[in-house]
């Protein structure tokens, strides 16, 4: 093999800058926040079996800076919201309803438990909303 085969140069992806991969178990760090975030998706992707189910439904709240979509499966039901503004963004109460949360809810990520009442998403928050 020639050096130009060995030479990481040629790789498709940037070099790993091994300082950053030490912050990502800081919560206080961007890469912590973004490392840690993610290793909570997953561990709540494998916890509730209404992910592994294929209904998905897109769900538009007239409203360009929140995502949301529900899912459900075998009787249960996920309503999951992300705000991707820098704003809080207000979803009002009789929509959370109207996806089948009732008045009692907890949220996934923080594991919360709630009334039905206005829910403000702080800026770039993610909730994962299931009828408690």
């Amino acid at each position: 093999m020639t050096t130009k085969e060995h030479d990481s140069r040629w790789v498709h992806r940037p070099q790993t800058d091994w300082n950053k991969v030490k912050l990502r178990k800081d919560r206080a760090t961007i890469e912590g926040r973004v490392y840690l975030g993610l290793k909570t998706l997953i561990k709540l992707r494998k916890s509730e079996p209404v992910f592994s189910g294929h209904e998905t439904e897109i769900i538009d709240f007239n409203n360009p800076h929140v995502f949301g979509f529900l899912r459900t499966h075998l009787g249960e039901r996920i309503l999951v919201l992300a705000n991707f503004s820098e704003d809080m963004q207000k979803i009002p109460a009789n929509l959370l309803r109207l996806y089948g949360l009732g008045y009692n809810f907890v949220d996934l990520m923080s594991r919360q438990e709630t009334g039905i009442q206005d829910l403000e998403l702080q800026p770039f928050q993610l909730v994962c909303l299931k009828a408690a």
